[in-house]
């Protein structure tokens, strides 16, 4: 829903400030995706087949930013960047569509002192030294690639003129390459 409310959000921006408040509300969206899909396997499998599924979800995590600047940039230079928007609404309105109609409640109803709810797993959470020495490298790494990402982007479309729908295609091959050569 954060996904489909930015994208509507952004599309009729007229400033910079507008867009980055859509982009901001548009991360948000996309990481609770990510973290409510991990959420649901950790619920609905042991621990041998959760591991196996997480692998299939950060296989799918390594190739979507790969393609994800290629795509956009072929739209931003198609059709306009507002398009971008348009794409990504359409994309979110119908997966919240899919997931609203096919997926089942994963999590067990609480009972006991595990009943507390929300707020209170919220809290316990922000206590945990265990938590923030799990969060802290991965939001430092994927905090690295997305700087060096946008970057890039910013190298090479505003300093050495190319297009973004190039600057997109270089990053995939780029993207892949590593891959490959991670995997030989």
């Amino acid at each position: 829903l954060l996904m489909v409310l930015s994208n509507v959000g952004g599309l009729p921006a007229e400033t910079l400030s507008q867009v980055n408040a859509a982009r901001v509300v548009q991360a948000v969206g996309a990481a609770s995706g990510l973290a409510v899909g991990r959420a649901m396997i950790r619920d609905l499998y042991d621990r041998d087949r959760a591991a196996a599924m997480l692998g299939i979800v950060d296989g799918a995590m390594m190739v979507a930013p790969m393609i994800g600047p290629f795509v956009g940039g072929v739209l931003e230079t198609t059709y306009g960047w507002r398009t971008i928007f348009i794409f990504l609404g359409v994309v979110s309105l119908w997966i919240l569509i899919w997931a609203w109609a096919t997926l089942p409640e994963t999590r067990r109803a609480p009972s006991g002192p595990d009943a507390a709810g929300f707020f209170a797993d919220v809290r316990a959470l922000i206590a945990s030294p265990q938590y923030h020495g799990f969060v802290l490298p991965h939001a430092l790494a994927a905090g690295t690639f997305f700087i060096f990402a946008s970057g890039g982007a910013y190298v090479v479309i505003t300093q050495m003129g190319r297009s973004s729908a190039q600057y997109g295609a270089w990053f995939a091959a780029d993207r892949a390459e590593r891959l490959i050569r991670a995997r030989v």
